[in-house]
């Protein structure tokens, strides 16, 4: 049988070609009965690829990983559906599943927030993946999707709770041990895949090159991504994160960075100023003597995560956003060319022409919550650095980070008027 767009299979009517591979290709396609669109991925022969999608059906349930619908099984293929992954094309363009090698095509690399987004996302579906007993064997940029917003490990075929029964993998993104045959393959090798992945999205660099750093790309601001990646390819133990969203967990970091502050100064720091106005009413009464306890700022910090909710905002703008960050590094590029080899020529007008995009989009609400969201991590992170040593300026840079977090919050309702949230 022929697989090609308006084909049908079962149910499904094949929409168009997603990317294929040696022994399968993957479609965007239409349930005909209920309108749902799938990605529906053809298999030639049911051998190993059938036994792993079989397994993995069973665990992925009521989880983050990604979703097997359905699997069928013919004569000399079988197909199973999953849920496609958002859209990375232009408006009135054809479908482009949104993946790391499709983003590493259209921007070259990522920005170290996107970056970081990715790591959390993936590492805890490798963590709900591990528990089950089972290895995904093949985590490259190909593989690596993003559904509504979230970075979820792709083409599950492969997953095996038998890690080591036949080799599988991407050259590049494989332990050499393991690409060697000297050992089998073990959970933390899907981790080393992960740090080579980090470093490609982060650098824009093949994995051949690591650990190698381009002279063009800015250090500012990465050295936790870098540190993560040398750790996952040098095969130590890190710690999974947990089962909770990105912004939660750093809701909960600034509140944890705020109990320290309030325990190191002995005084009373209003519930009004370490969150929104808008739970103001849940502030210490007149006369109390002691903080609020760290489980009920916790729990008022849980319900932000929702309101207003940052993710969905994220996903609105983030074609926006990419869009303002090409455009800042075509900018920054074309004045370094002025230089004319010149080093100092060259670095003095990028600095100009940094500080010329960055005047120009002073009232763009994307990249100002963009940038203000990235500020609130530095300074969370030199707080923590600063309590043990200094806590008195500590607690001077929990006042800015109080202030960025107002700033914060007059962008992000510019975004929900400006997308009619």
């Amino acid at each position: 049988m022929k697989f090609e767009a308006g084909k049908k299979i079962g149910a499904y009517t094949l929409l168009t070609p997603c990317g294929d591979g040696a022994y399968g290709k993957v479609f965007l396609a239409e349930n005909t009965l209920t309108k749902q669109q799938v990605a529906l991925k053809v298999v030639w022969g049911c051998g190993r690829e059938l036994k792993g999608i079989t397994a993995y059906q069973t665990i992925c349930r009521q989880t983050n990983l990604l979703q097997i619908w359905h699997v069928e099984a013919a004569e000399d293929f079988f197909y199973y559906t999953m849920d496609p992954a958002d859209d990375l094309a232009e408006p009135g363009s054809p479908y482009l599943p949104d993946t790391l090698a499709n983003r590493l095509k259209k921007y070259g690399k990522l920005p170290p927030e996107q970056v970081r987004r990715m790591a959390q996302d993936v590492m805890e579906a490798l963590r709900i993946l591990h528990g089950k007993g089972m290895v995904h064997r093949d985590i490259k940029p190909e593989n690596i999707l993003w559904i509504k917003g979230r970075a979820v490990p792709g083409d599950v075929g492969l997953v095996s709770a038998d890690a080591g029964a036949t080799l599988a993998g991407t050259p590049g993104f494989m332990p050499p041990e393991v690409l060697a045959g000297i050992r089998p393959y073990e959970e933390k090798d899907d981790l080393y895949g992960l740090g080579k992945v980090l470093y490609c999205a982060l650098t824009g660099l093949p994995p051949e090159k690591f650990p190698s750093f381009p002279d063009s790309r800015t250090l500012n601001g990465c050295s936790d991504i870098i540190s993560l990646y040398h750790k996952l390819c040098a095969g130590k133990k890190i710690d999974y994160p947990q089962s909770r969203s990105l912004l939660s967990s750093r809701w909960k970091l600034i509140a944890w960075v705020t109990a320290a502050l309030l325990f190191l100064a002995g005084s009373i720091i209003t519930l009004a100023v370490m969150i929104p106005a808008r739970n103001a009413g849940l502030a210490p009464t007149a006369g109390e003597t002691a903080p609020i306890p760290l489980e009920e700022r916790l729990a008022v910090l849980e319900k932000m995560e929702s309101s207003p909710d940052f993710y969905r905002i994220e996903n609105r703008v983030r074609v926006e956003l990419n869009r303002l960050h090409r455009l800042r590094n075509n900018v920054i590029a074309e004045a370094w060319k002025a230089g004319n080899g010149n080093y100092e020529q060259q670095k003095h007008l990028a600095e100009q022409a940094e500080m010329t995009f960055e005047s120009n989009h002073k009232d763009t609400p994307e990249w100002q919550y963009y940038r203000t969201f990235g500020e609130i991590i530095r300074i969370s992170s030199k707080i923590r650095q600063l309590m043990k040593n200094d806590p008195g300026q500590a607690e001077r840079l929990y006042g800015e980070l109080v202030r960025l977090h107002t700033e914060r919050e007059k962008w992000e309702s510019r975004l929900v008027r400006k997308y009619k949230f």
